[in-house]
């Protein structure tokens, strides 16, 4: 998602910040998890409904492009 709207470089640099901080965590097949510092500082549930809306926003936009 965030490869659509950055350059690959600023993803990849982002996201490495986040794992040195603590906030994700990445296994061995490059998939990213929520790490310590997420759980012990974010509202889990506040995310869930951020990203969800962020989802459902996106999807409206590509229906109102793809009928126009």
């Amino acid at each position: 998602m965030l490869r659509n709207k950055l350059p690959d470089w600023q993803v990849k640099r982002n996201i490495e910040r986040y794992i040195r901080y603590g906030y994700l965590d990445e296994d061995e097949n490059k998939q990213l998890y929520l790490d310590w510092r997420t759980r012990a500082e974010i509202d889990r549930k506040a995310l869930v409904n951020l990203l969800l809306g962020s989802e459902t926003q996106n999807s409206e936009v590509e229906e109102t492009a793809e009928t126009n």
